[in-house]
Order: C-alpha cells, then sequence, then structure tokens
C-alpha cells in the first residue's frame, strides 16, 4: 500500500501526535533529572501511536498494545534491571 494513499495519510496523523508529545516529555523529563522514566514513557506512546493508529487486518492493534503493557511495567521496574 502507498504511504501517500488515504490510510497510510491516516495512520501518520493518528500516529504523529503521540511522537510530538514523546520528544516534549524528553525534553521535559531529561531537564527535570528523571531520564530513568525515559524508555517507558517512549515505549507507552508508540505503543498509543500504533493503537490510535487504526484498525488493522495485520493485528498491528495488538503489538501496540504490546507496547503500552511493557511501558506501563518499565515504569515501575527498578531502574537497577535496566541494562547495564
Amino acid at each position: 500500500m502507498p504511504l501517500f494513499s488515504m490510510p497510510g495519510k491516516r495512520f501518520a496523523l493518528s500516529f504523529s501526535p503521540p511522537m510530538v508529545v514523546g520528544a516534549l516529555l524528553t525534553a521535559v523529563l531529561y531537564r527535570a533529572g528523571l531520564a530513568s522514566a525515559l524508555p517507558g514513557v517512549w515505549m507507552l506512546l508508540y505503543g498509543t501511536g500504533i493503537v490510535t493508529g487504526g484498525p488493522s487486518p495485520s493485528g498491528l492493534s495488538g503489538h501496540g498494545l504490546c507496547f503500552m503493557a511493557q511501558g506501563a511495567a518499565a515504569l515501575f521496574l527498578p531502574v537497577s534491571w535496566g541494562p547495564g
């Protein structure tokens, strides 16, 4: 499917807001000294972008929900469990 078809445009319009919010939150959290929260926030927003992209016959929404679940877990797990 071409990227600039109507479904491609709809997906881009739905996916863009969470990515813009992610960029803004990255700057705010980094300046506040909360960089350890960034991976969880990024995963949550990436998953949100996929889910809001609309229903997909390939099950892409399920992948978005998995990203959201893992992002939520990353926010509450100890930082020491992250990559060394």
